[in-house]
């Protein structure tokens, strides 16, 4: 069951998203007890990639709430999910003629004997899913959690934070970073910090999230954040780091410089002429670029249009022409037979989903069992057409990877659109490209923090 709900991972976010891109994945321990402590401003998507952040077996806790049907239900018991009852479902619980007491308890020594067993365990310390640009006040569970580890003498537990960060979590073909923090030793935070309490170790906990994560005051904020950072990322990239890591990287040493109780605020009159000169020019190469079909807050595509108008200081590996051609007949047939599938998802997502954050998750589950009933639909419709049944079975066999290429072919497909229509633009125009990339470049390197780097 394990190994179906990691494939499945890796199928989804490779479907709804276009770069799923993990930093300093070593930092999590290969054995031993660890306890991951993960953001969650992204419903399902921040639990998946979760999953994919390491190559070991992760126990997540979580609300029991949420096994609202016998498939969820059969899917927690065969990955070892361990159930708590958060306080806002407490009194549904009651209603259910369940002991949320009793339940929560079972819950903490559970995690107290996987941690004995070496296991890794993972929890979303902000309890919920967040409806703000930012991380929501941290809950105790996870700190009580370690601490009571140490107090039953097990030794070496290692916390490590996880941090989701999306440029446009509810749209499709977007891209994320996962990032993953510097392990807090639990033995020795508690050596070097013996008075201080549960509380203390959350804060602890929160700010590494913090370092983690995109955390503005407003979303107009956050999106203004997301835009300067693609720009810087795209234009400090190289071959050796991506424009995903080189945003991150960005977006750390911006929020630290001019944060307000560590969440961005925009420049404003009042601000710094540095800091008011650096947006500005972030906002100018983005505005120039986004005539070319370049998404404002995405820090490849910024990287493929500069590599595209010349800038010979970007690096990045541009999709083939050839290789694009000769992928055409199975991306094209992949496509006819995703179509409808796809659309259908994607279409009840936003139509079902409550708030922004849910349009992946309404989109994803949904999706997932619609996707299963066309696989299985299709292949018995060409069977009783007469069609050989090895052919049939092959096909059936096939389906996920003809997904596969047509996402990726058509992702190559319009990255190749964009190249053609900055090639083909006017000189001035390629050169007022590389222009603005150098003067933002100039800005940046002057910049407080601008040396930070990204955790790799």
């Amino acid at each position: 069951m394990y190994r179906v709900v990691c494939w499945l991972a890796r199928r989804s976010m490779r479907w709804f998203y276009r770069h799923n891109e993990i930093l300093n994945a070593g930092a999590i321990p290969e054995a031993g007890a660890t306890l991951l402590v993960a953001s969650h401003g992204n419903d399902l998507p921040d639990i998946l990639l979760t999953f994919l952040t390491t190559k070991r077996r992760v126990r997540f806790i979580a609300n029991v709430a949420a096994a609202d049907s016998i498939i969820v239900q059969w899917v927690y018991s065969g990955i070892g999910v361990i159930p708590i009852a958060r306080t806002r479902d407490a009194r549904a619980a009651i209603a259910r003629g369940e002991d949320v007491i009793a339940l929560n308890n079972r819950a903490f020594e559970s995690v107290t004997d996987a941690f004995r067993r070496g296991e890794c365990v993972a929890i979303f310390p902000e309890g919920v899913v967040n409806d703000f640009p930012h991380l929501s006040p941290m809950r105790t569970g996870a700190a009580r959690m370690a601490l009571d580890a140490i107090t039953a003498g097990i030794p070496n537990l290692s916390v490590v934070a996880i941090g989701h960060q999306y440029e446009d979590p509810q749209i499709p073909r977007t891209d994320h970073v996962t990032v993953v923090g510097a392990p807090i030793h639990a033995e020795n935070w508690r050596a070097n910090n013996p008075l201080k309490a549960v509380s203390e170790f959350t804060r602890a906990i929160k700010d590494e999230l913090q370092e983690l994560t995109r955390n503005a005051a407003t979303y107009s904020d956050a999106a203004k954040l997301n835009g300067i950072a693609a720009a810087i990322g795209a234009v400090t990239s190289s071959a050796s780091k991506s424009p995903l890591a080189c945003s991150h990287a960005a977006q750390i040493a911006i929020t630290n410089a001019r944060s307000r109780h560590g969440l961005f605020v925009a420049a404003s009159d009042t601000s710094p002429p540095a800091e008011i000169a650096l947006e500005n020019a972030a906002n100018a190469l983005t505005n120039r670029l986004s005539k070319f079909g370049v998404m404002p807050r995405s820090a490849w595509d910024h990287a493929m249009a500069l590599e595209a108008a010349g800038d010979d200081a970007i690096s990045i590996n541009l999709p083939g022409v050839a290789g694009i051609a000769l992928l055409a007949p199975v991306a094209i047939a992949g496509w006819l037979w995703h179509a409808i599938p796809i659309w259908a998802c994607r279409a009840q997502g936003e139509r079902l989903a409550p708030l922004p954050v849910e349009v992946a998750a309404r989109t994803i589950v949904p999706g997932l069992y619609l996707i299963a009933l066309w696989y299985v639909t299709i292949p018995l419709v060409l069977l009783f057409a007469g069609i050989t049944p090895w052919l049939v079975l092959l096909l059936f066999l096939v389906q996920p990877r003809l997904g596969d290429v047509a996402l990726r072919w058509r992702d190559d497909l319009r990255t190749r659109l964009i190249i053609s229509r900055v090639q083909r633009a006017p000189t001035v125009e390629r050169q007022g490209i590389i222009s603005d990339a150098n003067e933002l470049r100039r800005l940046w390197h002057r910049a407080p923090g601008a040396n930070s780097g990204s955790r790799e």
